[in-house]
């Protein structure tokens, strides 16, 4: 703690002491102007001879620790100077800047505590570059319980900064050499290896064929279009400032009603919205004025009447891969298989991407896999049970070259083998595919779906890890 001070405080002392005394005495009444060592803390006071200073003058630095009126209980010789011997000559004693006083301003400005900081628009750090600001690190599970609005930290189960944006903690990716501005108060942080930014999920993983979520992938506007169930007036949905879906847009829009989405914009760029005109089969995205979540995250709710159409084709020619975030519902059903999605069709053309749900007690299991040329022709890959009711994500990977493999929360359900593979003569559908019966239509919520015609096997766990991040899932 800094030594507590006094302006313009001289004195005198009072009678003559040996280089040894520990007490000495100041002027009459003096005494009372000094601050009192046991409430303010020790200070330090400078003694030299006569009432001003000259070029011979010596000095002593004396160390205040206790004071009983103009008695003052001293520690002699301080700072490394030389005691005195105090004789008849007069000696003035006086409170003033020492290296004591500079240093304890230098230590103070490198320990600043952050947390306490108000009403601070901006800090920058490392203005020399070789300077470090470290952050307090720790586990998923050690985040604060009750955190604030722009809270930073390192997470050790990721390996990267993360900051609590209001309602989440939202991971930072670490990318190159370049500045971080951090929104809350300005933060710009010059480091010599790499330095931290926030970047959306397509600047860092690759634009895909089509994109589908509930929070911003991209440079892009608009989330949803929804319907009101008052008027069946619609409108766009966007995000806010961090990414999120725009709650209060969307229940300002619906009110106390229902609504539902008539389109789920594309964020990839390449405009392939997946959409549904017909009113009895869109999904709904509000409840009675209450945004249906998913471990707290907006969620687009199929109740096994709905799906929407997209305008492309899974290539059967080529890689895929998939990246679904999607919680299973619905009733025990053994005859029934649910589909995610899906552009097959009973017929000896049923080609195509097919990703669908068993509700049979019994298996309760997500299957995957590629129809060939006949329905029965079919490279299926099924997972472990799963239970309904539980938010998943979903990966599913297919190498033309090699095998198709499903992963869930992370974890590989095993591989088959890829056979040669035709275009669908379908496009895409969420929700549904091309059965013709509504009792194969997916019961439960989406949040998020990712398309690519590649095989992101190399960037998997990366990806995964930030789609779970997000949705609050645990791999």
């Amino acid at each position: 703690m800094a030594d507590p001070l006094r302006n313009f405080f001289k004195s005198t002392l009072v009678g003559t002491y040996s280089d040894t005394d520990t007490s000495l005495t100041v002027a009459t009444g003096d005494g009372a102007l000094l601050p009192d060592p046991s409430v303010d803390g020790a200070y330090n006071l400078t003694i030299f001879e006569g009432l001003q200073v000259t070029g011979s003058t010596d000095f002593e630095i004396v160390r205040v620790t206790a004071r009983s009126g103009d008695v003052l209980t001293v520690t002699r010789g301080q700072e490394s100077t030389t005691p005195l011997t105090i004789g008849s000559a007069t000696h003035s004693i006086l409170m003033s800047a020492t290296k004591k006083t500079f240093d304890d301003i230098n230590t103070a400005i490198e320990n600043v505590d952050l947390t306490t900081l108000t009403n601070v628009e901006s800090i920058t750090y490392d203005n020399d570059g070789n300077e470090v600001f470290q952050l307090p690190a720790g586990t998923t599970a050690q985040r604060p319980d009750s955190p604030q609005t722009a809270f930073v930290r390192w997470n050790t189960d990721d390996e990267r900064p993360e900051v609590y944006n209001g309602t989440r903690w939202a991971g930072i990716n670490l990318v190159g050499l370049q500045d971080v501005t951090l929104g809350v108060a300005t933060a710009t942080v010059t480091a010599n290896d790499a330095v931290a930014q926030i970047v959306t999920f397509i600047s860092q993983f690759g634009t895909p064929a089509s994109a589908f979520s509930v929070r911003k992938l991209g440079d892009v506007t608009n989330a949803i279009r929804v319907r009101r169930s008052s008027d069946n007036a619609e409108q766009d949905i966007g995000f806010t400032s961090d990414g999120d879906l725009d709650e209060s847009a969307l229940t300002t829009f619906v009110g106390a009603n229902d609504g539902f989405v008539t389109t789920w914009y594309d964020q990839s760029g390449n405009s392939n919205d997946a959409t549904q005109a017909t009113a009895g089969s869109q999904p709904k995205i509000v409840s009675s004025g209450t945004v249906i979540k998913e471990n707290s995250v907006p969620a687009i709710e199929m109740d096994g009447s709905n799906h929407m159409d997209t305008s492309f084709k899974v290539n059967g020619n080529g890689d895929v891969t998939f990246f679904i975030v999607a919680t299973p519902t619905g009733d025990d059903d053994p005859a029934n298989l649910h589909s995610l999605l899906g552009e097959t069709e009973d017929s000896d053309d049923s080609y195509g991407y097919i990703l669908f749900y068993d509700t049979s007690d019994a298996d309760q299991n997500f299957s995957y896999g590629h129809f060939q040329n006949v329905i029965s022709d079919y490279d299926q890959v099924d997972s472990s049970q799963k239970i309904r009711n539980t938010q998943y994500l979903i990966t599913t990977i297919r190498d033309v070259d090699t095998d198709h493999e499903l992963f869930i929360d992370g974890v590989s359900q095993g591989t088959t083998a890829t056979d040669s593979t035709s275009d669908s003569t379908n496009n895409l559908r969420i929700g549904d595919d091309y059965r013709g019966t509504s009792d194969r239509r997916f019961e439960g919520t989406f949040n998020e779906i990712i398309f690519y015609r590649a095989d992101k096997s190399a960037d998997r766990t990366d990806i995964e890890s930030d789609i779970a991040t997000y949705f609050n899932i645990t791999i």
